[in-house]
């Protein structure tokens, strides 16, 4: 994901921007979903 930052971070095409979009959101949803399911259950403790 740092690499992914760090091609975009000062990226003005907008078809690097959506490429590196679509990996982070394809490789890590189910991280993310496995995260906030985490922390909504420690919210409720």
């Amino acid at each position: 994901m740092i690499e992914s930052r760090n091609r975009t971070v000062h990226a003005y095409d907008e078809s690097v921007l959506l490429t590196e979009f679509t990996k982070i959101r394809e490789h890590y949803k189910a991280g993310f979903q496995q995260l906030d399911k985490t922390l909504a259950a420690l919210c409720l403790d």
